[in-house]
């Protein structure tokens, strides 16, 4: 059977994750709505999307589900969308891969922010819908399509897709809006740090009841805040234990008092304002350096032409000739060493002729002449072949490259400039110890960690930068 369009962004998203990390990302979609998992149907075996089923611990935290409603309604289908973006965040959290956890969160904030904006339309079938819904669906799903295709340039256009769909999608007045979900990175050193959110909040809590923040069952109470920012200090150990080669990843729910309309019916939407939290490992991880170094070093070797024959009876009494490097030797980098040639005889014979000198040289060839030297006794058309030849050095420089290592073990905040150029270095980053990622540029799409590179030197950095 073949799979409904509505449904394609969501099959090729949740394919793509499972293509990744296996049938545990599919899991959170099977879980969160059944209609996500029909749409993978055509492409997962059955048996494997349900075995997978359970195996995730942290499904579910970047979704809000609102009202379910009828299927194929609005409602349902932003419902399925926010199924499949908890599926890549959630598997995202597991590989640790930051960017994509970043983006998954930008397109959550989206489809919840259209949930609340046309809470009116959320049980209307898609022909019923207005221009914007239609449009901001057709937003949403051109925002999962990029995050489905895993690239880097794609997933970083995913999130800015989505970000700005959110911002341009109305909300009821006064209503508070978290525009940084995160990810919020903290440090496991600090036994207290703060964890700011930015938004657009009330500028002021009447009778005493502030903003709170509940992580893990514990409720913290805002230190201060703002029109555009709330900040609350947490103590590290309220996030759990850090890990010593990965992230620990956390859900912070917040509670924001504010002005709700009585007779508004926002809350069919499923609103909840939350912020994913990182409890960071103790170290960013291992950068080796590799420098690629070179030295030039001269060769010389003797180089002697074909042997040429003057007189041999055919009245010859002057001969030119010449020594030239062959296409090979010229490609190898040979030149003929000025002032280096000379005439040659075979072994055991004695010159019979007159030197008349080297007429050219240049770095490809060296030219002679000679002239048979005949008395008046000795007819030249009848004197034996006298044999000789050109010899000359030939040399070339050739360029050698050796290779250098440093390590360096990062601290978060830390940062190390080479004095490298440009194409004359590989870096390899082992984040928190694990595998290797390799860059021979610049390089910002991670936010943990940086490569600035120009023409003349490499600098690299770990967060906060």
């Amino acid at each position: 059977m073949p799979i409904p369009m509505r449904l394609l962004p969501i099959a090729a998203l949740v394919c793509c994750q499972a293509s990744l990390s296996g049938c545990a990302s599919v899991a959170a979609v099977a879980a969160a709505h059944p209609g996500a998992l029909a749409a993978v149907a055509e492409f997962l075996p059955i048996a494997a999307v349900m075995g997978g089923i359970g195996l995730i611990g942290i499904a579910g935290i970047a979704g809000h589900q609102g009202d379910a409603g009828e299927p194929g309604t609005l409602g349902a289908l932003l419902n399925e969308r926010e199924a499949s973006v908890a599926a890549v965040a959630n598997a995202a959290m597991l590989e640790q891969r930051e960017p994509v956890l970043a983006a998954a969160l930008e397109a959550d904030r989206a489809i919840v922010r259209a949930r609340v904006a046309f809470r009116g339309e959320l049980n209307r079938k898609p022909e019923a819908l207005g221009e914007r819904e239609k449009m901001a669906l057709a937003g949403i799903d051109s925002s999962l399509a990029r995050l489905g295709q895993g690239t880097p340039d794609a997933i970083k256009d995913a999130g800015d897709k989505a970000r700005a769909l959110a911002g341009k999608l109305e909300l009821p007045a006064g209503m508070p809006q978290v525009h940084s979900f995160g990810p919020h990175y903290l440090f496991s050193s600090l036994p207290f740090q703060s964890l700011t959110i930015r938004g657009d909040f009330p500028a002021r809590y009447p009778e005493g009841v502030l903003p709170r923040v509940t992580i893990n069952g514990k409720s913290i109470e805002a230190h201060s805040y703002d029109a555009q920012s709330i900040a609350f200090t947490l103590r590290t150990g309220v996030l759990g234990t850090a890990e010593s080669q990965a992230t620990a990843w956390t859900r912070a729910d917040l509670s924001i008092p504010w002005d709700t309309p009585r007779f508004d019916s926002f809350k069919r939407a499923g609103f909840d304002s939350f912020v994913v939290v990182g409890l960071l490992p103790h170290a960013p991880g291992r950068v080796t350096m590799e420098r690629r170094l070179s030295s030039v070093r001269s060769e010389e070797a003797a180089r002697t032409s074909n042997t040429f024959s003057l007189g041999a009876g055919a009245g010859e009494l002057e001969q030119a000739a010449c020594l030239t490097l062959t296409s090979k030797e010229i490609a190898e980098g040979w030149k003929v060493k000025p002032g280096s040639g000379s005439l040659a005889f075979p072994s055991g014979t004695t010159p019979s002729f007159q030197d008349l000198g080297r007429q050219s040289e240049d770095e490809r060839s060296v030219c002679w002449r000679v002239r048979l030297v005949t008395s008046g006794s000795v007819d030249a058309q009848t004197t034996g072949a006298t044999l000789w030849s050109i010899s000359a050095l030939l040399r070339r420089e050739v360029r050698e490259w050796r290779t250098e290592l440093e390590t360096v073990d990062l601290a978060w905040g830390g940062s190390r400039v080479f004095n490298y150029p440009a194409g004359t270095w590989t870096l390899r980053y082992a984040k928190y110890g694990g595998k290797e990622v390799e860059f021979t540029g610049a390089d910002r799409s991670s936010p943990l960690f940086r490569v600035d590179a120009d023409a003349r030197s490499v600098r690299i950095s770990a967060y906060p930068f």
